[in-house]
């Protein structure tokens, strides 16, 4: 059993994912502040709400249950926001919590007394939404954030407490059923040599809002070793440039299976055994606690953890996914569970998984590098023992005349047997051959195209690890 005190501090961040929509049900959690630490006091989940209309205001009056572990819930409170042109005014349990005045007056209520108040309006470009901050005049660290479009109270800060939704995409899960029944976290006795899984890596553009794929990134297994602790699975990670159509090799990945979980490196763990999902409050102080996740930590102080089991689809294929977060982390892990290779979402970064081969059957459609309208393109890095290969494809008319250089991770220049390069109408396959050409070495190759008057255009710049090890 990994002992406890692998794990270390926590930090209390509640994530935004943008696959959370409006019509979730809205989560919060309350914590106190101890020094640098967040400590989850309990956490509430809307239950219910109606909406009324009298006169000017519109009120909306919410139930909330409270809880330490979801769905147990503990007691229930109610809250009731009032708007109208000139005010929002929060209740809770029939007491006047908030008086937040729209208009330029500074006299408000806040946290149940009369206060200093001010406002201003922030825009978070990421998730394309528009807060209300009410502050009080003098002391900052009371505050009340409203939704500006909904007036829901996304957070409340008052000296050493605080009050905020909790969103994660876990939520849309822990409520279906079966989702929180105990589950296998992984199977990693699934895996053999040849078995791949891949990738599509799309960022958001800030500008757009417009999801935009650029790169294609595959693991696959090429051996397993036998260790002390138990097998070793060594993974080749390759990613496509999808604009430019090459490949690069990227770093090794590691993936030991100790007798109790899964590890990569130090940095992740995950459980072999079966687990219970769901959304609770949890204790380290609890004896027997076991913290998987984030090796090397241990936490000292109770933290909030959320995680479910669902499906993935690759292709026609479903695959069942496990998904865990906890407050230690800025955005939740996830995993196909016969597939157990980690990755995060965050709201400007995603990945999806669109092709896996395991257990002798594929899912999905690979997505290899593929020709273009360019007339003159880089197709694929690889490498033998002596050298590294560039396959191009020339379909201009006339030659292309280049120059190749490579360095290693000393910024040292490696003598190559040949650098300078006539390519033809057609598909090629160079040779950059170096004797001191060594495995698991960083190299930086640069393709210059040169023109009828003799000049150099920087037209590829790769970074590249040799690999002939494996």
């Amino acid at each position: 059993m990994i002992s406890r005190y692998f794990w270390i501090g926590i930090v209390f961040t509640l994530i935004h994912c943008t696959e959370l929509n409006a019509q979730t049900d809205l989560f919060y959690s309350r914590a106190k502040i101890f020094g640098n630490g967040f400590v989850p006091i309990v956490m509430e989940k809307i239950l219910d709400k109606k909406v009324t209309v009298t006169g000017e205001d519109t009120c909306t009056e919410y139930s909330i249950g409270e809880f330490s572990e979801y769905p147990q819930f503990r007691d229930t409170i109610s809250y009731q926001t009032c708007i109208n042109s000139n005010y929002i005014e929060i209740r809770s349990s029939s007491v006047l919590r908030h008086f937040l005045p729209l208009d330029d007056k500074e006299d408000g209520v806040m946290f149940s007394r009369k206060s200093k108040v001010k406002r201003r309006t922030e825009f978070d470009s990421v998730k394309n939404t528009r807060y209300l901050v009410f502050e009080e005049i003098g002391h900052p660290e009371n505050t009340v954030i409203l939704d500006e479009k909904t007036k829901v109270t996304i957070f409340e800060g008052q000296k050493t407490e605080q009050r905020r939704v909790f969103e994660s995409e876990v939520l849309k899960y822990i409520e279906n059923k079966d989702a929180t029944l105990p589950a296998l976290v992984c199977r990693p006795d699934y895996l053999k040599p040849g078995d791949a899984i891949q990738f599509t890596i799309e960022a958001k553009n800030p500008q757009t809002q417009q999801w935009e794929s650029g790169f294609a990134l595959m693991h696959k297994l090429v051996r397993i070793d036998t260790t002390e602790s138990g097998p070793r699975y060594v993974f080749l990670n390759q990613i496509i440039h999808l604009n430019d159509q090459f490949i690069e090799n990227r770093d090794t990945l590691f993936l030991t299976h100790f007798s109790d979980g899964l590890f990569i490196g130090s940095n992740i763990g995950m459980p072999v055994a079966y687990y219970q999902p769901g959304l609770r409050i949890v204790n380290p102080e609890i004896p027997g606690f076991v913290y998987y996740m984030q090796p090397m930590e241990t936490p000292t102080m109770p933290f909030l953890e959320a995680s479910a089991k669902t499906d993935i689809n690759v292709g026609v294929e479903a695959f069942p996914l496990f998904v865990y977060w906890n407050s230690t982390m800025q955005n939740p892990y996830r995993w196909m569970i016969d597939f157990p290779l980690p990755w995060r979402n965050s709201e400007t970064f995603r990945q999806t998984p669109v092709f896996v081969f395991s257990q002798n059957k594929i899912a999905g459609k690979v997505i290899d590098v593929y020709a273009s309208a360019k007339p003159f393109q880089l197709q694929k890095v690889w490498e033998n023992q002596q050298a590294i290969q560039l396959d191009l494809n020339n379909s201009e008319s006339k030659s292309v005349n280049l120059n190749i250089t490579v360095t290693n991770a000393a910024l040292e220049v490696q003598k190559l047997s040949k650098s300078d390069f006539k390519i033809k109408k057609k598909k090629t396959t160079i040779q950059l051959e170096f004797p001191n050409k060594e495995p698991n070495q960083y190299y930086l190759i640069k393709v210059f195209r040169k023109n009828d008057k003799k000049q150099f255009e920087l037209i590829y710049e790769i970074p590249y690890i040799s690999r002939t090890d494996i």
